[in-house]
């Protein structure tokens, strides 16, 4: 499910306090003499690679100043690489926060724990701290590793951590926390370093006679800017922190039956328009009689006026509604997905909408125990791109030789107003179907299972003027092939979490790899989601090593959040890799697989 992270609205605040009565560390340095004692900024903008929380010592003074020659500030730095929002806070004398317990305004613990209880939730903290702790730990490295961990534990394991190494007075002290910093990092994988007394002799920034703060201010904006193009470059990619994702129990291998497409449920017409929370049960066999001897079926879900953004997800009515989205549509915008079901025992499927909305129910197929059809899998081929060829309203299709039906994706681009697309087999008149619903202007991504007319082509039918491009991924015939396995749809990858081994927005042009189905299984289907992309991208689920190619699976415009069924052949244990065209949290829900 895609759900926006929360955080708390505050204005900005810069509050100055009065010196620390108790001996910290202090530069005599021109430039830090005219910093003041606290600092503390919160710039409320949500940015596409996520929150960041700020925090640091005396040295983090600097470059959180934006006057005096200091600016632009880190936290603008990184507000200026796409994150946000950002709290950042920085003051003389502050520490972790595990030894000085009694003063609590010092201690980056407590604050951040405040912070969070009030709803501020960011994906990643940058800290600046050390030289206050390996002194309060009169230079123990234990001491310091236990303070490490300390405020590690309060910022939580899902939450990415990038943590400047320091530079001390005294040798023995900046290699004792340094060290610490190493040992920790090798335990805890959401923790990564910056080795800033490397960077501060390889970059030639001057640093202040007390080898902790810097003379100048042009030093302390030179060096915000080095660190937030680490920040961003390091943790504004996705970083494999854990193993994959359980895969759902698998049911009996079954063959897919193709359907004549057709509508099974519009709310708008019975009235019963889903409130927000709502589920809708959909009763397939009393639509199509020979889904009785079904045990699931492929369909088309739409939200047609929702109320404000949401999702739809599609499940069998006799199991709880896993955590997984078959659709993300926009308030008042219709938008439909293609997705697999297992049907419950009185052939039923359950649909949720997490806001009001009409919800539109369309079958393309059935999936039997014997004698419907097997699936070929295809290296994704494109079979036409009307920016290309030229606009029709209907385009006429060829089907791979002995196709019955067709896996493909349909892109919709360049409209001048809302429609819809059909897709069904030639020689008959366009069925009351959707495959994919876009608003004018928007590039919209769609999947079906598509049957092929006997003369070995299928069409498609757009209700306005729009380029299309289809992409094949997989063909259906009888005989010899791979079945298909459904599933409770089941979250194999989620970015923003970390859950499937994979923490932080895909970079541009990154690719990850994910487990989505068992060794056994030659092909997956599933809904591929790409949430709020810095700029207008795509994602390309293929075979890991292979080019993604010119081919997409899902598109979405900056900012916003779009899923799409993929239906695709598999590497080697079930592995399934996803390109992102540009920076982007991907999630991946699997459905069910392809075995021989």
């Amino acid at each position: 499910m895609t759900r926006p992270r929360s955080s708390r609205v505050l204005p900005l605040v810069v509050a100055i306090a009065a010196a620390w009565s108790m001996a910290t560390i202090s530069s005599a340095s021109p430039a830090h003499a005219l910093e003041p004692t606290v600092v503390e900024i919160v710039k409320p903008n949500a940015g596409p690679r996520g929150g960041v929380a700020l925090i640091g010592d005396s040295v983090m003074v600097g470059s959180t100043l934006e006057s005096g020659g200091y600016g632009p500030s880190l936290e603008q730095q990184l507000a200026d690489r796409g994150w946000g929002p950002i709290h950042a806070k920085a003051g003389v004398g502050f520490q972790t926060g595990r030894l000085n317990q009694k003063d609590l305004s010092r201690n980056f613990g407590y604050w951040l724990t405040q912070e969070l209880l009030g709803g501020f939730d960011p994906a990643v903290v940058v800290v600046n701290l050390g030289a206050n702790d390996i002194l309060s730990c009169n230079g123990s490295q234990a001491c310091a590793v236990a303070n490490i961990r300390y405020l590690l534990d309060v910022i939580g394991p899902k939450r990415q951590v990038w943590w400047s190494m320091i530079t001390m007075p005294k040798q023995s002290d900046q290699d004792a926390w340094n060290a610490a910093l190493r040992t920790v990092a090798t335990q805890r994988s959401n923790l990564v370093l910056w080795d800033w007394p490397s960077v501060q002799v390889s970059s030639g920034i001057a640093i202040s006679s007390d080898r902790i703060h810097l003379p100048t201010a042009a030093a302390y904006r030179t060096r915000s800017a080095l660190m937030a193009n680490d920040v961003t470059a390091r943790l504004g990619r996705a970083r494999q922190v854990g193993g994959a994702a359980t895969l759902p129990a698998a049911s009996s291998a079954l063959d897919y039956q193709p359907v004549t497409p057709q509508r099974v449920i519009d709310t708008r017409e019975t009235g019963a328009r889903l409130p927000a929370g709502g589920v809708l049960t959909v009763d397939v066999a009393a639509q199509i009689p020979a889904a009785a001897t079904a045990t699931a079926v492929a369909v088309n879900a739409t939200a047609a006026g929702p109320a404000e953004a949401g999702f739809l997800t599609v499940w069998p009515c006799d199991r709880a509604r896993p955590v997984a989205s078959a659709v993300n549509y926009p308030a008042g915008q219709p938008r439909g997905g293609f997705t697999t079901s297992l049907l419950s025992a009185s052939h039923t499927v359950c649909v949720f909408s997490s806001a009001a909305a009409d919800v539109i129910v369309d079958v393309q197929g059935l999936f039997v125990a014997a004698g419907g059809e097997r699936f070929a899998t295809t290296a994704p081929q494109r079979l036409v791109d009307t920016r290309v060829s030229g606009r029709k309203q209907e385009l006429v299709l060829p089907a791979p030789a002995g196709a019955q039906a067709v896996a493909v994706t349909l892109t919709v681009t360049g409209a001048s107003a809302a429609g819809f697309i059909s897709a069904y087999p030639c020689g008959a008149a366009p069925p009351n179907v959707s495959n994919v619903n876009w608003g004018a202007g928007e590039t919209v991504a769609g999947a079906a299972f598509v049957p092929v007319a006997t003369d070995g082509t299928f069409c498609l039918f757009s209700s306005t003027s729009t380029d299309v491009i289809v992409d094949l991924t997989g063909t259906f015939a009888t005989g010899s092939g791979l079945r298909f396995v459904p599933v409770t749809p089941t979250r194999m990858v989620d970015t923003r979490s970390g859950d499937g081994g994979w923490l932080g927005m895909q970079g541009a042009g990154q690719t990850i790899d994910i487990v989505a189905a068992p060794a056994s299984a030659s092909a997956v289907t599933g809904t591929i989601t790409l949430v709020e992309p810095a700029a207008a991208s795509y994602l390309t689920g293929t075979v890991c090593g292979a080019p993604a190619g010119q081919t997409s699976s899902v598109n979405a415009a900056a900012g916003t959040v779009m899923a799409n069924a993929l239906t695709v052949a598999l590497s080697a244990g079930g592995a399934l890799c996803i390109n992102a065209m540009a920076a982007s949290h991907t999630l991946f829900d699997t459905t069910g697989w392809w075995v021989a």
